[in-house]
């Protein structure tokens, strides 16, 4: 497995339930530690307090929809 480059920018998509939404620090806790490290990243989310990763996934309703759109926004 070879290590990722440094030379490009990599995009980074937290989806999750409460314990991502409130530990929303965990988010720039990986971009600093990327930073740290020589690595360019950009760190976006997408939750809501008592989810699943089931209804995440479910583009009909209004959280998979978010997420479907960040997905087609940009390559994850």
């Amino acid at each position: 497995m070879q290590p990722l480059k440094k030379d490009k920018t990599y995009e980074i998509l937290f989806i999750g339930n409460s314990y991502t939404f409130f530990n929303s620090g965990v988010p720039a806790e990986l971009k600093a530690l990327a930073t740290c490290a020589g690595y360019s990243v950009n760190v976006d989310s997408v939750t809501k307090g008592g989810y699943a990763l089931e209804q995440f996934a479910d583009v009909n309703g209004p959280m998979g929809q978010q997420v479907r759109e960040k997905l087609l926004e940009k390559r994850y």
